[in-house]
């Protein structure tokens, strides 16, 4: 079941379930689309350095997460991962897309328009930690900021950027979230996520469009009810209006038009369900 603001019109929305390619629409009724991904690792026993256009995915969700997803598309992205037992820290900077423009003017000779578009970049970090064998939590931060080059502040993995914005006089979209996993008993796994975008504490009322703030919550069952070779999932997600968005255009929670979290986007709520049996090896049934 699917609630959103809008019908399928667009190749954003025909590529929402799955990752998207960069479409270019060709006629009323076709597209043409291209891909390409690539990145380099420099790792040792507890550090690992990225390099690369990649996807980034972030939370527990299983058909979408709310802070990053994979159904945005890929981005250059510098990333560093550091892991000391059951602790593990991500951070990541990367240069995003828009279509906004700096400046157009028409190349000499040919008088080919051409546009300039303006810089926009995010940077983000997340740690995870299980405070017991069986739950698995995760606390992540990003910011979106641009029409200026990268800020050495963001560049700190371990800065606050709520707060190292307020110290660069920015109007950046900083955003916070949180997740939880747990595994109460043996094939059952509950988790639930939290994305903030805007929350005023002055005026804490979580029905103000002013906060912006999105959950998440699911099940996931091994052999329920008894049925062997089987598993069951239950997804919902609410994502609350002017969630992703921002009153300065650069700042807006996309890259190349595509939201970065959950792809059902802002004002919209969905409730996800899936059954799989395995008859063998190479046969599954599915249900969703």
């Amino acid at each position: 079941q699917h609630r959103g603001n809008k019908p399928f019109s667009s190749p954003t929305d025909l590529s929402r379930k799955h990752a998207p390619p960069i479409m270019h629409w060709e006629g009323q009724n076709s597209f043409s689309y291209d891909q390409t991904d690539a990145y380099l690792t420099l790792s040792c026993r507890w550090f690992q350095l990225e390099f690369g256009k990649q996807f980034h995915d972030w939370g527990p969700g299983y058909w979408g997460n709310l802070t990053l997803s994979n159904f945005a598309p890929s981005f250059e992205s510098l990333k560093i991962k550091a892991q000391y037992g059951h602790w593990k820290f991500v951070w990541l900077t990367g240069a995003l897309r828009t279509d906004l423009p700096e400046y157009s003017y028409n190349a000499p000779y040919s008088n080919t328009p051409r546009k300039v578009r303006k810089q926009k970049y995010i940077a983000a970090h997340r740690l995870e930690f299980a405070p017991h064998p069986r739950i698995a939590v995760g606390i992540n931060e990003a910011i979106i900021y641009g029409e200026r080059g990268i800020e050495p502040g963001y560049l700190i993995p371990t800065i606050f950027f709520w707060s190292e914005q307020h110290y660069i006089y920015g109007d950046d979209n900083a955003t916070i979230g949180a997740d939880i996993a747990a595994y109460p008993l043996k094939g059952l796994k509950l988790y639930s996520e939290v994305f903030i975008d805007d929350l005023s504490l002055k005026h804490f009322d979580l029905s103000r469009p002013d906060n912006k703030w999105a959950i998440l919550g699911g099940i996931f069952l091994v052999d329920p009810f008894g049925i062997t070779d089987s598993d069951f999932r239950m997804e919902y997600v609410r994502v609350e209006p002017y969630v992703y968005t921002h009153r300065i255009p650069i700042n807006v929670y996309r890259n190349h038009g595509y939201v970065l979290g959950h792809w059902i986007g802002p004002n919209s709520d969905g409730l996800f369900s899936e059954f799989n049996y395995r008859f063998s090896r190479g046969l599954l049934a599915t249900l969703s």
